[in-house]
């Protein structure tokens, strides 16, 4: 069963996550599904000047990867960032930026791994007045499969709120809101684990 992190605080200081044993804060407890007390929230994010948002977690394979938009950091609008920890919540290394490029601003992030701990990230990008999706596929170790790419969006097109689903076998399918003018629909792209899109 997917293990599932909630936030105590809705992270309006920082992204907190529970801490190890040991680890003691004045801070209110983070739970696991089920509502048992596993410890205390620490800070995921390493860099604090700017603001950071819209955190997104998954935890499968015994391992947890958490994302979030920070304001600043990459030195234009806000980048997307991301932090991998193990079972016992142990960092696996620092924050990293999710794309390649620090033009433009990307926030809204979203995040699910496979059963092996391979993860996909999505987000929306604002760049050049043209807002898109994007996404990006990750090893279990944290590094990328493969290049950043587009899902949707371009000239005329509002697109929004992406959210994504990674099955068992890698294979993933990305969603979010999109209009052209008039009232927004939810569309979707399925694509296989190597990335490359699907029919319907």
């Amino acid at each position: 069963m997917r293990r599932v992190l909630t936030f105590a605080s809705a992270i309006a200081a920082g992204l907190c996550l529970m801490a190890p044993a040991g680890v003691t804060t004045q801070s209110p407890p983070a739970f696991w599904d089920g509502g048992q007390t596993l410890g205390f929230e620490y800070r995921i994010n390493e860099y604090t000047p700017g603001a950071q948002s819209d955190p997104a977690v998954a935890a499968e394979a015994g391992d947890v990867v958490v994302v979030w938009s920070s304001a600043g950091q990459d030195g234009d609008g806000s980048g997307v960032y991301a932090r991998r920890y193990n079972g016992v919540d142990i960092p696996l290394g620092g924050e990293f930026l999710v794309h390649e490029s620090a033009d433009g601003s990307q926030t809204q992030p979203a995040v699910d791994q496979d059963a092996d701990g391979n993860f996909v990230v999505a987000w929306k990008e604002s760049l050049g007045g043209v807002v898109s999706i994007r996404a990006r596929a990750f090893n279990a170790d944290g590094t990328p499969a493969g290049a950043s790419f587009a899902v949707a969006g371009g000239a005329g097109l509002a697109v929004d709120s992406p959210s994504v689903a990674v099955d068992a076998d890698g294979d993933f399918v990305v969603v979010w809101t999109q209009s052209s003018g008039g009232p927004s629909g939810v569309y979707a792209q399925r694509y296989d684990a190597a990335g490359a899109p699907q029919e319907r």
